[in-house]
């Protein structure tokens, strides 16, 4: 008969510590050009923050290995940040213009690969507003064409960095996962897993070495423990 455990996994013990944990921030996908911009905006400010990071080209090189989060984890990293320019959106019509953009940002664990936060952002610059004669407007909307092209979509998308760069808490150590079973056959631990997202946790398997471990979360430390105590004992 397998032994179920109950018991709260403390991800994060290097923030205990003097030493900042340590980032690698990849390169962000989306648009080569844009996605480029938008990572050197989120990069620019992210560097503000309590944390430490690697070089921008070491980074880059370890998110081209096979198994990048298990590489970075090999180097002794702490986190790894994910980002997508999810939409780059243009109007105009005569002298309006709007440009919306929307990115999202990732970090992982990489002790165990699992997210541990991620969010989503979205910027709008509108400017201008609608011609009274149809000359004006031939004229104004090669200007908002010009405008739209130029220096305002990589404002947006500046602002847009800066936005998901700020959204990253500075206090990383107060999310935490719970480990609800622990299993030596997989198809114990896919079980539990799948009875726990039915109860509308998200339960992910952690191990493969002989031991399957199942966790939810992440959450916030004290709700992780209310839902440690809820899910003691409990027979799925």
């Amino acid at each position: 008969m397998e032994r179920i455990v109950i018991l709260i996994i403390f991800l994060f013990p290097s923030l205990s510590f003097s030493k900042a944990p340590l980032f690698a921030i990849f390169p962000f996908q989306g648009n080569a050009t844009y996605s480029k911009a938008l990572w050197r905006s989120f990069y620019g400010e992210f560097i503000f923050k309590r944390y430490s990071d690697l070089e921008p080209k070491v980074s880059q090189e370890i998110s081209k290995a096979k198994d990048p989060i298990k590489k970075a984890r090999e180097m002794g990293i702490d986190y790894v940040v994910k980002g997508r320019l999810l939409l780059l959106r243009e109007k105009f019509l005569g002298v309006y213009s709007e440009i919306e953009a929307r990115g999202s940002v990732e970090v992982f664990e990489t002790k165990t690969g699992l997210k541990i936060f991620g969010a989503t952002r979205k910027v709008v610059i509108r400017e201008g507003g609608i011609p009274f004669s149809l000359p004006g407007a031939s004229v104004t909307v090669a200007k908002a064409a010009v405008f739209l092209r130029d220096e305002k979509i990589f404002d947006v998308l500046y602002k847009l960095g800066l936005s998901l760069a700020d959204a990253i808490p500075e206090d990383l150590d107060r999310f935490r996962f719970v480990q609800v079973g622990a299993y030596k056959r997989r198809w114990r631990a896919v079980e539990r897993a799948r009875a726990l997202r039915l109860m509308g946790y998200k339960a992910e398997i952690l191990g493969g070495k002989g031991t399957f471990k199942v966790v939810v979360g992440p959450f916030e430390k004290g709700k992780a423990e209310l839902i440690a105590k809820k899910l003691k004992g409990m027979v799925l």
